[in-house]
């Protein structure tokens, strides 16, 4: 199959390698404009890439989320580039807030090589790394960092005839990552891979008071972690006969979660030497508390296009 394509007043024709990289498709342009996608196609003919985009909302108010990776290879190795990339950012009337932006980006053109790795979460830059870098090899881990966004908070209290009950409910997202790679010049290959790491914590709790004296209550707390990791990977051999072997794999899955049940009793404590009255810490209430751990799916291949296997 053979498109074609109308790139700076000339046509060109190419295969395609089975990749949506150069789509037409406005929802992918948080992941990397369609400019760039398509010049990513027509100068690397050799490439696997994967690319989804979606926005939720009208065109004033809206939340955009997008996931890419690119691995392409040009000229007998000579010329490369791998990028990968997730982003979720919310607009309103002009107002762009970002939650997430992690890039990474590897791109060799004969002798040089630019290397950038760009880490955004909840509107603070963590990493900003870019530059040329050695043709030697280098291999690398790195934590992008954590931030956590408080989505709301909601209290209350009832007063009854000897106390208050009092009732809350919360939630909030911890959101993390990893970045891993390597490349080495002198055998032609480049992988790495971004796992970004979505912790979600609901809790809600309730307690009762008796004359402000002894209180009572219960809390139940959730960890419900998600990850994603695009890899990718590229490799020419020159011997005994030339072959490009690329590959991305995108895992997902929620490695680990539980919920929490905390039974807890306090007393008013009173301090003569300070003149205050102030409640104890919680005694945890053993025949009411407990942790259930959930059965975890662990990460699986939830996209896979490949020529080759990734070690």
């Amino acid at each position: 199959e053979q498109d074609i394509i109308e790139h700076e007043n000339f046509t060109e024709v190419r295969k395609r390698r089975g990749s949506d990289w150069d789509e037409y498709n406005s929802d992918f342009d948080v992941v990397a404009s369609y400019s760039s996608r398509r010049s990513d196609v027509i100068t690397y003919p050799s490439h696997r890439a994967y690319i989804y985009g979606k926005r939720y909302g009208v065109s004033k108010v809206y939340a955009a989320f997008g996931i890419g990776g690119f691995a392409g290879i040009a000229n007998n190795g000579q010329k490369y580039k791998i990028f990968a990339k997730v982003v979720a950012k919310g607009h309103a009337f002009g107002w762009t807030a970002t939650a997430v932006d992690i890039e990474f980006l590897r791109q060799r053109s004969y002798n040089s090589v630019y290397q950038k790795i760009y880490v955004k979460i909840v509107g603070q830059v963590l990493h900003n790394e870019y530059g040329s870098v050695s043709l030697a090899c280098v291999t690398g881990s790195r934590s992008l960092g954590s931030a956590r966004i408080n989505l709301f908070n909601f209290s209350f209290r009832i007063f009854i005839y000897v106390g208050y009950l009092r009732f809350y409910i919360s939630m909030s997202v911890v959101l993390s990552g990893t970045l891993k790679y390597c490349a080495c010049e002198r055998n032609y290959a480049a992988c790495g891979s971004v796992v970004p790491r979505i912790t979600l914590q609901p809790s809600a709790g309730a307690s009762a008071s008796l004359a402000e004296v002894v209180r009572g209550g219960i809390e139940i707390s959730g960890n419900f972690v998600y990850e994603v990791e695009p890899k990718f990977c590229i490799k020419v051999n020159f011997q005994p006969c030339l072959t490009l072997s690329n590959c991305l794999q995108i895992y997902s899955g929620w490695p680990s979660s539980y919920v929490d049940l905390f039974a807890y009793y306090q007393t008013r404590s009173i301090s003569i030497w300070r003149l205050s009255i102030t409640w104890s810490d919680k005694k945890r209430w053993n025949a009411l508390s407990t942790r259930w751990t959930l059965s975890s799916s662990g990460r699986h291949l939830t996209y896979n296009s490949c020529s080759a296997s990734i070690s």
